[in-house]
């Protein structure tokens, strides 16, 4: 995130460029400017972890310059914004996950709307932890989470009858909380 400054100087900056633009008479007056705008407002929301839309763009919409005062309500609103928003992400996982479970979804449908990589380890996490009840959704969700990435997956891929007990103790190590379970499972099929 940009330092405080420099994100009121873009807020600042967005506002001049707005009312130039209206003055000009809109979008198809002056194209180079309306995409710069796109851009300033971008650069904003990204800033505050907000994704493009356009009600997070009507949070940005000036009609006159703003003071420093209004600026800081702005800013205020924005990170009001981004910590609904962020909320909302994790919560709409959970009732993802929660839907998934009462629909007995598949793992190979539903790890991919929540961008989990599809693997043997959250495969069986899907399968033999949420979908058998053996665990809160929450706590599914974190370790699915919590392992989502190639090389904790690839450490745990290369998991083999000679090497497990190394393994575990490595991947335990990393707080990955149903490696014990996956492992029995593994080498009990």
């Amino acid at each position: 995130m940009v330092i405080n400054s420099e994100l009121k100087e873009s807020i600042l900056e967005l506002a001049k460029q707005q009312i130039i633009l209206v003055n000009k008479g809109g979008p198809f007056e002056d194209g180079k400017l309306f995409e710069q705008i796109l851009l300033t407002q971008e650069f904003i929301l990204k800033n505050f972890g907000l994704p493009n839309t356009s009600e997070n763009e009507r949070l940005l919409f000036f009609k006159t310059l703003p003071s420093d005062k209004e600026i800081d309500e702005k800013i205020s609103e924005l990170h009001k914004a981004a910590t609904e928003y962020l909320l909302s992400i994790g919560e709409s996982d959970v009732i993802f996950l929660k839907n998934a479970q009462e629909l007995n979804l598949s793992a190979f449908a539903a790890l991919p709307e929540l961008k989990i990589i599809t693997h043997a380890y959250t495969c069986f996490v899907y399968d033999n932890i949420l979908l058998e009840k053996k665990d809160t959704i929450e706590n599914v969700l974190d370790d699915l989470k919590f392992v989502n990435n190639s090389q904790t997956l690839n450490i745990i891929g290369k998991i083999n009858a000679d090497n497990y007990k190394e393994k575990n103790i490595l991947l335990e190590s990393f707080k990955i909380k149903y490696i014990n379970q996956f492992i029995k499972y593994h080498f009990s099929l």
